[in-house]
């Protein structure tokens, strides 16, 4: 750490990113603050921001709902990339959407699509999947469900065109959810056994749980 302090915080990123993964949320947020330490250390606000998002999203999970919007805003700040800022903005609605402040969910969301629109470098088809999975969470909870649906399906596609085979798992089973909602239960049965057998063969116990 003292002679290599960036090395040390991206050997921690990873391993933080891994016990997400895996559902390892305790394991998670002390690998992650490491990495938020070093990186300061190190002065590389880019991997700096990084660490702070993901570390907002695992206090999220875990109901320390203050700690993770205050590290939001912080990895918000620090963004050196819209993709960075669009990324942050996700999570700052994550919280939104915890707290039931439903409008601000919205905004973020909106946000988070101008700011990818600016990329300068194509974003990833991830990034977009993600934007789309909040709005289908705010939607659903307020009652719009084929403006949910629409969003989510939107989520899950780009999810699987980017690759991003954790974040299809949970947009595959939030839209099973909201075909429920729509009294589709035959597809919302099959989009939940495919969001089951994947978040199983990727050992996503998160994914796994929503399905």
């Amino acid at each position: 750490p003292d002679i290599d302090p960036e090395s040390v915080g991206r050997v921690y990123l990873l391993h933080g990113r891994y016990a997400v993964s895996t559902g390892q949320y305790g394991l998670a947020r002390g690998l992650l603050r490491n990495a938020v330490d070093m990186f300061e250390r190190a002065g590389r606000e880019l991997e700096l921001s990084e660490s702070l998002r993901r570390l907002s999203l695992v206090q999220g999970h875990v109901g320390e709902l203050m700690d993770a919007r205050a590290l939001a805003s912080r990895a918000l700040v620090t963004a050196q990339t819209d993709l960075q800022r669009a990324l942050s903005c996700i999570a700052l609605g994550i919280v939104d959407v915890l707290e039931d402040r439903f409008e601000p969910a919205l905004a973020n969301s909106d946000a988070a699509l101008a700011h990818l629109k600016r990329e300068r470098q194509r974003a990833l088809p991830g990034a977009y999947a993600a934007a789309y999975m909040l709005r289908a969470r705010v939607h659903r909870l307020l009652g719009a469900t084929a403006r949910a649906l629409g969003a989510a399906a939107r989520a899950s596609h780009l999810a699987r065109q980017a690759g991003e085979r954790r974040l299809e798992a949970e947009a595959t089973a939030r839209l099973g959810g909201l075909l429920l909602d729509a009294d589709r239960p035959d597809e919302a049965e099959a989009r939940l056994r495919d969001a089951l057998l994947l978040a199983e063969e990727i050992e996503d116990r998160r994914g796994e749980a929503l399905a």
